[in-house]
C-alpha cells in the first residue's frame, strides 16, 4: 500500500488472526510498532484475538503488559474476553476464571461466554457451572446464551434446571439461534456453528458446520 494508516494495519492483523495465521499477525503487529504508528485499543484487540484464535498465549501476554505498561492503555471488556478465550483454549481454565475474578471492571457476558465454552469441552463442571449461574444473570434476552447454559446444565445432570431454562425460552418467546460450540481435535481446537433443532432434557440434535 503506497499510504499505511492505523486502519490499514489493523485490517491486516485481524485477517491473519481470522485465517488462523498467528505469527504474521505477529510479525505484522511488530512491524507496526517498528514503524512509530501508535497503537489504540481497536488495534491491541485485534492483535490479541488474533493470538487466541492460533493459540499463541506468550505472545499474548507479553503484548498485554505492553498495553498496559508502555502503551497505557486501560483495559476493556473486549481485552479481556480474548485473554479468557486464548486461557481457555489452552486448557488454562482455572487460570482465565482467575482473571475475570480480578478484572477491574464489572462482570460482562463477554468473559463468561468463551469460558463456559471451554469447561463444557473439558469437562470442567465445577467453574462451568458458576460460569453458566453468571451468564444467566447477566444475559437474559440471549438464546443462544440459554442454550449454552442449558448444556452445562445439562453435562452436570442438572436436569431440573434444564427444565427452567427451556420455560423461561417458552414464556419469553425466545427462538433458538446457532451458537458456537468447540471440540477438541489432536491438541487442536476447532470452532462449529451449531444449529440447534430441538432440546429436551437427555435428547438434543443439531447440525454443525465447521468454521
Amino acid at each position: 500500500m503506497r499510504f499505511q494508516d492505523v486502519m490499514s494495519w489493523t485490517s491486516m492483523i485481524s485477517s491473519y488472526g481470522m485465517s488462523g495465521k498467528g505469527y504474521d499477525a505477529v510479525a505484522l503487529f511488530s512491524k507496526r510498532q517498528n514503524s512509530g504508528l501508535y497503537s489504540d485499543s481497536i488495534a491491541f484487540v485485534s492483535f490479541l484475538s488474533a493470538c487466541s484464535h492460533s493459540g499463541l498465549l506468550e505472545e499474548r501476554q507479553y503484548n498485554f503488559k505492553l498495553m498496559t505498561e508502555r502503551y497505557k492503555i486501560i483495559p476493556r471488556i473486549e481485552h479481556f474476553a480474548c485473554f479468557v478465550d486464548l486461557l481457555g483454549r489452552a486448557r488454562k481454565v482455572e487460570e482465565a476464571y482467575s482473571v475475570i475474578r480480578q478484572m477491574p471492571i464489572g462482570p460482562h457476558e463477554r468473559v463468561w461466554v468463551p469460558l463456559l465454552g471451554v469447561c463444557r469441552l473439558y469437562s470442567k463442571l465445577d467453574i462451568g457451572l458458576l460460569a453458566a449461574d453468571h451468564l444467566f444473570r447477566l444475559a437474559q434476552e440471549q438464546s443462544g446464551y440459554y442454550v449454552l447454559i442449558s448444556n452445562i446444565y445439562a453435562k452436570a445432570g442438572r436436569w431440573d434446571d434444564v427444565t427452567t431454562i427451556r420455560s423461561i425460552m417458552k414464556r419469553k418467546r425466545l427462538k433458538e439461534m446457532p451458537v458456537v460450540s468447540n471440540v477438541e481435535i489432536n491438541n487442536q481446537v476447532y470452532t462449529f456453528l451449531s444449529v440447534i433443532n430441538h432440546i429436551h432434557s437427555r435428547k438434543r440434535s443439531t447440525r454443525s458446520y465447521m468454521r
